[in-house]
């Protein structure tokens, strides 16, 4: 989780637990590969707990 935070799209989630959840500031990406491959890991990750 450290490795992604970068302090300028991608910040600690201030609205859940910060150790497992990132917020991700979209005016302020500019990967949007990663951004891709995040929001796809995520889902897999929940998709996953509901089997």
């Amino acid at each position: 989780m450290p490795n992604l935070i970068d302090h300028k799209s991608i910040f600690p989630a201030w609205h859940m637990n910060k150790k497992h959840w990132i917020t991700v500031l979209l005016t302020a990406v500019t990967d949007l590969e990663k951004l891709c491959k995040l929001t796809l890991k995520s889902y897999e990750l929940v998709s996953k707990s509901k089997k």
